[in-house]
Protein backbone atom coordinates (compact mmCIF):
# COMPACT_ATOMS: atom_id res chain seq x y z
CA UNK A 1 0.00 0.00 0.00
CA UNK A 2 1.20 3.62 -0.54
CA UNK A 3 1.63 5.52 1.97
CA UNK A 4 -0.03 8.89 2.58
CA UNK A 5 1.76 12.39 2.48
CA UNK A 6 2.68 13.70 5.92
CA UNK A 7 1.23 16.57 7.04
CA UNK A 8 3.25 19.70 6.06
CA UNK A 9 5.06 18.04 2.97
CA UNK A 10 2.06 17.61 0.48
CA UNK A 11 2.24 17.55 -3.77
CA UNK A 12 3.55 21.48 -3.50
CA UNK A 13 6.32 21.04 -1.07
CA UNK A 14 7.36 17.90 -3.17
CA UNK A 15 7.12 19.32 -6.71
CA UNK A 16 9.18 22.99 -5.19
CA UNK A 17 11.81 20.54 -3.80
CA UNK A 18 11.98 18.72 -6.99
CA UNK A 19 12.19 22.06 -9.08
CA UNK A 20 15.04 23.50 -6.59
CA UNK A 21 16.85 20.18 -6.87
CA UNK A 22 16.84 20.26 -10.65
CA UNK A 23 17.88 24.10 -11.17
CA UNK A 24 20.44 23.86 -9.01
CA UNK A 25 22.04 20.25 -10.78
CA UNK A 26 21.52 22.33 -14.16
CA UNK A 27 23.34 25.46 -13.24
CA UNK A 28 26.17 23.22 -11.63
CA UNK A 29 26.26 21.35 -14.56
CA UNK A 30 26.29 24.69 -17.08
CA UNK A 31 28.76 26.24 -14.82
CA UNK A 32 31.12 22.91 -14.90
CA UNK A 33 31.08 23.26 -18.72
CA UNK A 34 31.12 26.81 -18.73
CA UNK A 35 27.81 27.53 -20.11
CA UNK A 36 26.38 31.11 -20.16
CA UNK A 37 23.74 30.67 -18.41
CA UNK A 38 21.75 33.67 -19.51
CA UNK A 39 21.81 31.54 -23.18
CA UNK A 40 20.48 28.37 -21.43
CA UNK A 41 17.70 29.81 -19.03
CA UNK A 42 14.66 29.18 -21.60
CA UNK A 43 15.95 25.77 -22.08
CA UNK A 44 16.13 24.91 -18.66
CA UNK A 45 12.87 26.62 -17.53
CA UNK A 46 11.26 24.30 -19.98
CA UNK A 47 12.69 21.19 -18.81
CA UNK A 48 12.10 22.21 -15.38
CA UNK A 49 7.94 22.57 -16.17
CA UNK A 50 8.20 19.38 -17.99
CA UNK A 51 9.61 17.38 -14.75
CA UNK A 52 7.33 19.80 -12.36
CA UNK A 53 4.59 17.70 -14.56
CA UNK A 54 5.99 14.11 -14.39
CA UNK A 55 6.23 14.38 -10.67
CA UNK A 56 2.57 16.03 -9.97
CA UNK A 57 1.13 13.23 -12.56
CA UNK A 58 3.13 10.86 -10.09
CA UNK A 59 2.38 12.03 -7.25
CA UNK A 60 -1.49 12.00 -8.48
CA UNK A 61 -1.48 8.92 -9.82
CA UNK A 62 0.18 7.75 -6.05
CA UNK A 63 -2.73 9.56 -4.05
CA UNK A 64 -5.54 7.87 -6.31
CA UNK A 65 -4.42 4.43 -5.99
CA UNK A 66 -3.43 5.25 -1.97
CA UNK A 67 -7.42 6.32 -1.92
CA UNK A 68 -8.51 3.64 -3.88
CA UNK A 69 -6.84 0.95 -1.72
CA UNK A 70 -8.19 2.58 1.61
CA UNK A 71 -11.58 1.94 0.10
CA UNK A 72 -11.03 -1.33 -0.50
CA UNK A 73 -9.51 -1.50 2.94
CA UNK A 74 -12.54 0.26 4.20
CA UNK A 75 -14.89 -2.52 2.48
CA UNK A 76 -12.65 -5.47 3.49
CA UNK A 77 -13.23 -4.26 7.31
CA UNK A 78 -17.01 -4.11 6.69
CA UNK A 79 -17.30 -7.28 5.42
CA UNK A 80 -14.57 -9.07 7.77
CA UNK A 81 -17.21 -6.96 10.58
CA UNK A 82 -20.23 -8.14 9.08
CA UNK A 83 -18.84 -11.88 8.72
CA UNK A 84 -17.96 -11.70 12.66
CA UNK A 85 -21.30 -10.32 13.83
CA UNK A 86 -23.06 -13.68 11.44
CA UNK A 87 -20.49 -15.68 13.32
CA UNK A 88 -21.63 -14.38 16.95
CA UNK A 89 -24.96 -14.27 15.76
CA UNK A 90 -24.62 -18.28 14.53
CA UNK A 91 -23.16 -19.30 17.55
CA UNK A 92 -25.44 -17.42 20.37
CA UNK A 93 -28.16 -19.30 17.99
CA UNK A 94 -26.35 -22.94 18.46
CA UNK A 95 -25.93 -22.18 22.66
CA UNK A 96 -29.43 -20.96 22.26
CA UNK A 97 -30.80 -24.22 20.79
CA UNK A 98 -28.52 -26.41 22.85
CA UNK A 99 -30.20 -25.01 25.89
CA UNK A 100 -33.63 -25.23 24.76
CA UNK A 101 -32.64 -28.99 23.85
CA UNK A 102 -31.88 -29.29 27.38
CA UNK A 103 -34.89 -27.57 28.69
CA UNK A 104 -37.21 -30.40 26.53
CA UNK A 105 -35.73 -32.93 27.75
CA UNK A 106 -36.04 -31.82 30.97
CA UNK A 107 -39.84 -30.63 30.37
CA UNK A 108 -40.18 -34.05 29.13
CA UNK A 109 -38.91 -35.37 32.42
CA UNK A 110 -41.14 -33.65 34.66
CA UNK A 111 -44.28 -33.75 32.45
CA UNK A 112 -43.80 -37.59 32.68
CA UNK A 113 -43.41 -37.18 36.67
CA UNK A 114 -46.72 -34.59 36.68
CA UNK A 115 -48.97 -36.98 34.39
CA UNK A 116 -47.99 -40.13 37.32
CA UNK A 117 -48.76 -37.83 39.93
CA UNK A 118 -52.28 -36.93 38.50
CA UNK A 119 -53.36 -40.05 37.76
CA UNK A 120 -52.54 -41.12 41.22
CA UNK A 121 -54.29 -37.69 42.57
CA UNK A 122 -57.44 -37.87 39.91
CA UNK A 123 -59.36 -40.34 41.75
CA UNK A 124 -58.88 -37.81 45.00
CA UNK A 125 -60.34 -34.88 42.93
CA UNK A 126 -63.00 -36.47 42.03
CA UNK A 127 -64.26 -37.55 45.28
CA UNK A 128 -63.65 -33.70 46.20
CA UNK A 129 -65.87 -32.13 43.06
CA UNK A 130 -68.52 -34.55 44.02
CA UNK A 131 -68.85 -33.47 47.58
CA UNK A 132 -68.34 -29.87 46.43
CA UNK A 133 -71.09 -30.15 43.95
CA UNK A 134 -73.49 -31.17 46.55
CA UNK A 135 -72.55 -28.28 48.74
CA UNK A 136 -73.08 -26.11 46.00
CA UNK A 137 -76.66 -27.70 45.20
CA UNK A 138 -77.46 -27.13 48.87
CA UNK A 139 -76.24 -23.21 48.86
CA UNK A 140 -78.66 -23.06 45.57
CA UNK A 141 -81.43 -24.18 46.91
CA UNK A 142 -80.94 -21.57 50.04
CA UNK A 143 -80.27 -19.11 47.79
CA UNK A 144 -83.78 -19.17 45.58
CA UNK A 145 -85.34 -19.10 49.37
CA UNK A 146 -83.54 -16.33 49.80
CA UNK A 147 -84.70 -14.63 46.54
CA UNK A 148 -88.10 -15.26 46.79
CA UNK A 149 -88.01 -13.04 50.06
CA UNK A 150 -85.91 -10.47 48.51
CA UNK A 151 -88.23 -10.13 45.60
CA UNK A 152 -91.26 -10.20 48.21
CA UNK A 153 -89.15 -7.66 50.29
CA UNK A 154 -88.70 -5.88 46.96
CA UNK A 155 -92.67 -5.31 46.20
CA UNK A 156 -93.98 -4.58 49.53
CA UNK A 157 -91.36 -2.09 48.96
CA UNK A 158 -92.38 -0.83 45.78
CA UNK A 159 -96.06 -0.58 46.90
CA UNK A 160 -95.51 1.48 50.20
CA UNK A 161 -93.19 4.13 47.84
CA UNK A 162 -96.09 4.52 45.52
CA UNK A 163 -98.49 5.06 48.36
CA UNK A 164 -96.16 7.35 49.77
CA UNK A 165 -95.63 8.99 46.58
CA UNK A 166 -99.36 9.47 46.10
CA UNK A 167 -99.71 10.84 49.44
CA UNK A 168 -97.22 13.44 48.43
CA UNK A 169 -99.18 14.07 45.48
CA UNK A 170 -102.66 14.77 47.31
CA UNK A 171 -100.68 16.84 50.32
CA UNK A 172 -98.95 18.61 47.63
CA UNK A 173 -102.14 19.35 46.01
CA UNK A 174 -104.01 20.41 48.77
CA UNK A 175 -100.98 22.81 49.92
CA UNK A 176 -101.50 24.22 46.81
CA UNK A 177 -105.15 24.86 46.94
CA UNK A 178 -104.56 26.33 50.17
CA UNK A 179 -102.08 28.58 49.32
CA UNK A 180 -104.10 30.02 46.21
CA UNK A 181 -106.90 30.52 48.84
CA UNK A 182 -105.27 32.71 50.98
CA UNK A 183 -103.37 34.32 48.37
CA UNK A 184 -106.90 35.27 46.75
CA UNK A 185 -107.93 36.50 50.15
CA UNK A 186 -105.41 38.52 50.26
CA UNK A 187 -105.44 39.69 47.23
CA UNK A 188 -109.03 40.68 46.96
CA UNK A 189 -108.74 42.38 50.06
CA UNK A 190 -105.94 44.54 48.72
CA UNK A 191 -107.97 45.04 45.40
CA UNK A 192 -111.21 46.36 47.35
CA UNK A 193 -109.21 48.73 49.92
CA UNK A 194 -109.60 49.64 53.47
CA UNK A 195 -108.00 46.53 55.03
CA UNK A 196 -104.36 47.66 54.99
CA UNK A 197 -104.44 47.61 58.61
CA UNK A 198 -105.97 44.54 59.28
CA UNK A 199 -103.91 42.48 56.46
CA UNK A 200 -100.43 43.38 57.84
CA UNK A 201 -101.65 42.68 61.15
CA UNK A 202 -102.68 39.60 60.04
CA UNK A 203 -99.52 38.81 58.15
CA UNK A 204 -97.97 39.66 61.40
CA UNK A 205 -99.63 36.79 63.19
CA UNK A 206 -99.66 34.29 60.57
CA UNK A 207 -95.57 34.44 60.85
CA UNK A 208 -92.92 33.39 58.21
CA UNK A 209 -95.13 30.67 56.69
CA UNK A 210 -97.72 32.37 55.18
CA UNK A 211 -95.56 35.73 53.85
CA UNK A 212 -93.40 33.18 52.03
CA UNK A 213 -96.38 31.45 50.67
CA UNK A 214 -97.96 34.88 49.60
CA UNK A 215 -94.60 36.18 48.25
CA UNK A 216 -94.40 32.57 46.37
CA UNK A 217 -97.75 33.13 44.84
CA UNK A 218 -97.19 36.36 43.77
CA UNK A 219 -93.65 35.57 41.82
CA UNK A 220 -95.89 32.86 40.14
CA UNK A 221 -99.18 35.10 38.84
CA UNK A 222 -96.25 37.33 37.92
CA UNK A 223 -94.49 34.79 35.73
CA UNK A 224 -97.86 33.35 34.33
CA UNK A 225 -98.84 37.27 33.32
CA UNK A 226 -95.70 37.89 32.14
CA UNK A 227 -95.38 34.73 29.78
CA UNK A 228 -99.18 35.05 28.61
CA UNK A 229 -97.97 38.76 27.57
CA UNK A 230 -95.41 37.95 25.82
CA UNK A 231 -97.66 34.65 23.78
CA UNK A 232 -100.11 37.51 22.77
CA UNK A 233 -98.19 39.25 20.69
CA UNK A 234 -96.40 36.17 18.72
CA UNK A 235 -99.99 34.17 18.35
Amino acid sequence: MAASAPAGHGPSSNVDGARGESHKAYNDRNHAEGVDQTMVMPVSLTAAHVELNIVEERFHHVLVENMALLKQVEMTNKDLERSRAEEEELSATWKATNAVSARQKMAVQGLVKNAQSSARAESTRLVEAAQHVQDLQDVYKRLQSVNRQLEFAQQMQAWMLADVEHRIIARTGRTRKVEQAIYRVFYQAQRDGGFEEVLSGLVAKCGPLVRSVLAREAQRQALQMATAQVSLPAS
